[in-house]
């Protein structure tokens, strides 16, 4: 891997569509050779929290950060939306129903949210994409995929006989105790 250029490319949504149409996203970050930022994000694309551009009311003041090399999302963030009847908007237009937001509207309401913005990385898939690994679930020590249980990793690595006993505490497939026998 070589040190990325410096500053990133930037390219907006509608030029990656009208390149590479449905699927810009996963497309140009298998063509990119270096990380690139994504901006100018559709209304429509997100949710009703992230903040409507006024001067470009069809965008929104978020960017992602796309890995090259086909490791797609680094880094995904924005400004936040704040103003209660600007919420109230938004939801209307994402057919978002309020009452699943009422404490947040409450707050909303009262004047309390402040501008903000902020962003989230992923580590794992900065790690997947520092290590060159070919899936996200290689960077875990365990997968939460059903296909890669502790079962499986403490059998393979191991060659220990193990039995798993189901909790009857969770309906979840990744709840068990594992015992060594």
């Amino acid at each position: 891997m070589k040190d990325p250029t410096k500053p990133f490319k930037r390219y907006t949504v509608k030029e990656l569509k009208e390149k590479y149409g449905n699927d810009y996203e996963k497309k140009a970050s298998l063509e990119a050779e270096e990380p690139f930022w994504m901006i100018d994000i559709p209304l429509l694309e997100r949710e009703f929290y992230d903040k409507q551009d006024p001067e470009r009311p069809d965008v929104l003041l978020d960017f992602d950060l796309i890995y090259p090399e086909g490791y797609e999302e680094a880094i995904s963030g924005g400004e936040r939306e704040h103003e209660y009847e600007q919420i109230l908007k938004r939801m209307e237009l994402k057919k978002t129903p309020p009452e699943q937001f009422k404490d947040y509207l409450e707050v909303a309401k009262a004047g309390i949210l402040r501008h903000s913005a902020g962003c989230g990385i992923g580590i794992e898939r900065f790690t997947r994409w520092i290590l060159a690994l070919d899936h996200v679930e290689k960077t875990r020590l365990f997968a939460k995929t059903q296909e890669n249980t502790l079962y499986k990793l403490l059998k393979r690595t191991f060659d220990l006989k193990v039995r798993l006993f189901y909790s009857a505490r969770s309906t979840s497939i990744f709840n068990f105790h594992y015992y060594i026998i």
